[in-house]
């Protein structure tokens, strides 16, 4: 009976235990490369751009609301400038037309007693009030007025101011008065003097 002779490998062991190849890593092109990063170029410019764009509205919202301010102070300021000047302007104005008032009473008084005369009742014995105030050569210009008419007498009064006259009879009175004046010229200014300020503005929100 013949020997048999040891077999130096199991083949079939080896077969069972086998390991499978490990699988071929991807290839990656170059284009696959510039791909990958030409898409992550565009995202980063995306996200740059959002956040430049957010910096500009911002800065631009900043820069309305300090245009704002500026020109809300300087209008503001201007406005009171206007106001000033305008105030200037009527204390000039009423302090001329009052002058000229004080100085045109005799006048005044003789204009005064012509209406008088003219009027129906002008037969009704009346009195021509002046302001104690008035000067002595006033006083002197307004008895020339009445002159012969009679029934007129010359009178003043510490109640009227300088430039105030009053023709007073039983039946009424004629008179000019310094308020008159003022009230004309602050009607005159009311409508020639500019608006008040308007009120500060908000600036957009940022």
């Amino acid at each position: 009976m013949s020997a048999q002779h040891p077999i130096p490998f199991d083949f079939a062991a080896l077969d069972a235990n086998a390991v499978d190849p490990a699988p071929t890593p991807a290839t990656i092109s170059q284009e696959d490369v510039d791909r990958a990063r030409a898409e992550a170029r565009d995202e980063t410019l995306r996200s740059v751009d959002v956040e430049t764009r957010r910096r500009q509205t911002a800065l631009l919202a900043n820069i309305a609301e300090a245009v704002t301010t500026c020109v809300d102070s300087a209008s503001a300021e201007i406005a009171a400038y206007k106001e000033d000047i305008a105030k200037v302007c009527r204390e000039i104005v009423e302090s001329f037309c009052l002058s000229a008032s004080t100085q045109q009473a005799a006048d005044v008084a003789g204009d005064l007693i012509d209406r008088y005369l003219n009027a129906e009742d002008s037969q009704e014995a009346a009195v021509l009030t002046l302001s104690s105030q008035c000067d002595d050569s006033t006083i002197e210009a307004a008895q020339d007025a009445v002159g012969a008419a009679g029934g007129i007498t010359v009178t003043t009064s510490d109640a009227l101011e300088p430039g105030d006259v009053t023709l007073s009879w039983r039946g009424g009175e004629m008179k000019r008065r310094n308020d008159d004046i003022r009230r004309q010229i602050a009607e005159i200014f009311a409508r020639v003097s500019p608006p008040p300020a308007n009120p500060t503005r908000k600036g957009p929100p940022v």
